[in-house]
């Protein structure tokens, strides 16, 4: 993987992505700024795998170009990945395991937050980390809702 982290195209393309993203609701253009500093952004090849299903989860990505098949042991393919979607943010709060493989469909652009890099990160600017939690809570209520509904 090639890391592109110095391309200021690159940055404001991540930076773009992230506004727009549910988790990182609430945070103002400094924040944005400070969250990149410590995200890596790659170019991934079509073919490459992510990760795979039972891997430990590490990190959070963001797709920002390309698309990225999810697919699992049980079911197969089910869903395919656009630009300016987010893969892995509650693995990454759980502390758990993937229970999917992300297999990259087409050459990509991703951001990827570390788990840890992420916590540090928080721990130092507890404002922001509170506005990403509270985001991810928000995120949690509105899949259990959306599933109880389905009943």
């Amino acid at each position: 993987m090639n890391a592109p982290n110095n391309n200021p195209a690159y940055r404001v393309m991540a930076v773009r992505a992230m506004k727009k993203l549910p988790i990182f609701a609430g945070l103002i253009d400094d924040d944005y700024e400070r969250l990149i500093s410590i995200c890596h952004i790659q170019q991934v090849t079509k073919g490459q795998q992510m990760f795979a299903e039972g891997d430990k989860a590490g990190s959070i990505y963001v797709l920002l170009t390309g698309e990225i098949q999810i697919s699992t042991q049980k079911t197969g393919l089910v869903h395919t990945m656009k630009p300016g979607e987010i893969l892995g943010e509650m693995g990454v709060i759980s502390q758990g395991k993937r229970n999917a493989t992300a297999n990259i469909s087409a050459d990509s652009i991703i951001l990827q937050l570390n788990q840890q890099q992420l916590e540090n990160f928080m721990d130092m600017y507890p404002k922001i980390g509170y506005r990403i939690m509270r985001n991810i809570a928000r995120i949690l209520v509105d899949r259990l809702n959306a599933k109880a509904a389905q009943k």
